[in-house]
């Protein structure tokens, strides 16, 4: 397939896809004006980790798991529950935390229906992981600090002890200059070793004060003044976008399942019947080719008319039924252009609007459709009553008249044989404007009666499956059948 095929079952399917996006649309706005509004709010917070200076590649692992850390932690459970517990309120709102990436910064959002309680969530939880640094930090086990300083208030009791131990030797009498000498060493090596541990105590001290200080807000949150959800124009950009492409999807799905042609030489290769004629694509006001003669539609009627007059040659064939198909394939308008080329030719032609259930042609021609061809078969009014004359010399019509409850029966009576057979003498030739074949049994019927029939099938909108039924089912119509005519070809 090329690619304006893909546009023409797109085109053939519009009220398909039209009618996806109206549905999906409908869903989506209600959907959004349902929604209640979401109101969000977020908290930057650092973890200032490199505060000392430089980072090694050991020290950024470390920095990096650290991060992650905190977000696991305040994305916990108990850190939540002591959450809820400080808010104390009825609320639904739901709390969210993150790394911003390449940074030291967290991010933590708070959403809910309350906008207060949203920027008030996160605030607090920014709170709770600065007051349980420390203990966030080291986890469950006991702080250097508190570890230093029980040794250093144990040396220190010793420390004294031998101080006084060392005192009375100085004042024994007699001297104990041994004992002297050695408590002395020990003294001294317990005072150095106390000094150690005052020094590592006093950085420990340091560590966990800057520690301490380590989580830091940047931004707290603010209450939001609008809702952040729903997005009114993203859910509707998003719900016009997938209406379109599920469309689209839908249309060609049924194009699979019950393809439309689009291609003239498939048409006429289903149908196996000559082609008389491809008409062109043309607009509502170029429909009569009385009034457009410089449209390319006159000359394709033309050839119609040849190619009917070399049949006639073989075989007379003065009635003739125009059918389709299925509907909206434009028979009504090759019926009435057919006629108005055939009286260019300098003959006279009648045209019949035998389609009682969507009559047409009296609008066709702007004529009155009071008396027609249901009186005739009714023999309420004589036929030449109502014959009418067209505005276009040599066209005459009768209109399909009053309404019918059962058209079939009409045209299975000896009365539509007998009327056709005396407008043959009236008139050089009878033209039929016939209902659809799929619509109903009354195409059937009048091929009976008729000298020929030709069929219109309008490309890009003739189902095949239709085609094919109408090959495999309609044998006694077929037996008529002159050509065809592609329309929109």
């Amino acid at each position: 397939m090329q690619l304006k095929d893909y546009f023409n079952i797109l085109w053939g399917r519009k009220f398909v896809i039209g009618l996806v996006v109206l549905i999906t649309m409908l869903v989506v706005i209600v959907g959004t004006y349902v929604q209640p509004p979401i109101f969000q709010a977020s908290t930057t917070l650092r973890i200032a980790v490199s505060a000392g200076g430089s980072l090694t590649y050991y020290d950024y692992a470390y920095t990096t798991e650290l991060l992650n850390t905190y977000v696991e932690i305040a994305n916990s459970r108990p850190i939540l529950e002591e959450l809820e517990g400080l808010l104390d309120t009825k609320d639904v709102f739901s709390v969210d935390t993150g790394l911003i990436p390449n940074t030291e910064l967290i991010r933590i959002t708070a959403e809910g229906e309350n906008p207060k309680i949203a920027s008030t969530a996160a605030n607090k939880l920014a709170e709770i992981l600065m007051s349980d640094n420390t203990q966030i930090y080291i986890g469950g086990s006991i702080r250097p600090q508190e570890i230093l300083g029980e040794y250093l208030a144990q040396l220190q009791v010793d420390l004294e002890q031998t101080r006084k131990e060392y005192g009375r030797y100085i004042v024994a009498t007699p001297a104990a200059m041994e004992k002297i000498e050695i408590t002395s060493q020990l003294l001294q090596e317990k005072q150095r070793t106390y000094e150690i541990l005052l020094q590592e105590y006093e950085q420990a001290r340091f560590r966990e004060e800057i520690r301490s200080n380590m989580v830091t807000i940047i931004e707290p949150a603010i209450m939001p003044l609008s809702p952040s959800k729903p997005n009114h124009i993203l859910n509707y950009i998003l719900g016009f976008i997938v209406s379109l492409l599920g469309g689209i999807g839908l249309a060609f799905v049924l194009q699979n399942l019950n393809p439309i042609l689009y291609k003239t030489d498939e048409i006429v290769s289903i149908v196996d019947t000559p082609l008389l004629a491809k008409l062109p694509r043309i607009n509502k006001k170029q429909l009569d080719i009385s009034k457009h003669n410089d449209t390319l539609l006159p000359d394709s009627f033309r050839r119609v008319v040849k190619s009917i007059q070399l049949f006639d040659h073989e075989e007379a064939r003065k009635a003739l039924l125009i059918a389709s198909i299925e509907q909206r394939q434009g028979k009504t308008m090759v019926a009435s252009n057919l006629a108005l080329s055939l009286a260019e030719h300098g003959e006279s032609v009648i045209v019949v609007d035998c389609d009682m259930r969507s009559p047409k042609l009296h609008d066709l021609f702007g004529l009155s459709n009071e008396t027609g061809l249901k009186e005739v078969l009714d023999k309420t009014v004589n036929i030449t009553k109502a014959i009418q004359k067209s505005d276009n010399e040599g066209v005459s019509v009768l209109t399909s008249g009053s309404q019918s409850e059962n058209p079939y029966k009409l045209f299975i009576a000896p009365e539509m044989k007998e009327m056709i057979e005396s407008l043959k003498k009236l008139f050089d030739h009878v033209i039929l404007d016939a209902p659809a074949l799929s619509a109903s049994a009354d195409s059937i019927a009048l091929s009976q009666n008729v000298d020929g029939a030709i069929l219109v099938v309008r490309r890009a909108h003739a189902r095949q499956k239709a085609l094919q039924d109408f090959k495999n089912h309609t044998s006694q119509f077929s037996e008529k059948l002159v050509g065809l005519i592609v329309n929109d070809a």
